[in-house]
């Protein structure tokens, strides 16, 4: 289950703190960001850590100072949750990130893969998605 907005926005102070960070958000644009993992989620609930990455990697207002920190941290975080690992370097996922920004979506592709994707045990394993296959 992806976190409410208001609960990334109350931790965002620990976040930007731990890593050094302007301690800005924009709660409506977190508000907005999480709005569209959850339509993006709602494909497959197996989709929730690119889902999450996705839309706060593409709401880069969200934290203006923090934005490719808080995409990978919070997907990070929703993998773990989900019982997967995101198996990316930092860099990877900036590198990800930038693509998100110019335009190489997840969408049409999530939709797609949700037809042929079959669960496997519930033992901690990587994600399949789109775009971030390698990286996941």
């Amino acid at each position: 289950m992806i976190p409410d907005a208001e609960a990334i926005v109350a931790g965002y102070p620990w976040i930007a703190r731990r890593f050094r960070r302007v301690n800005h958000c924009n709660a409506e644009a977190v508000r907005a960001a999480v709005e569209n993992a959850r339509r993006l989620a709602a494909v497959d609930p197996a989709f929730e850590p690119a889902a999450v990455f996705y839309a706060f990697a593409d709401m880069r207002r969200a934290f203006p100072f923090a934005w490719r920190l808080m995409a990978g941290y919070l997907a990070k975080n929703q993998a773990r949750l989900a019982r997967k690992r995101i198996r990316a370097t930092t860099a990877e996922l900036d590198a990800q990130c930038d693509g998100v920004l110019r335009g190489a979506g997840l969408r049409s592709h999530c939709s797609r893969r949700s037809r042929t994707t079959r669960r496997t045990s519930s033992a901690r394993r990587p994600c399949s998605v789109p775009s971030l296959d390698a990286l996941l």
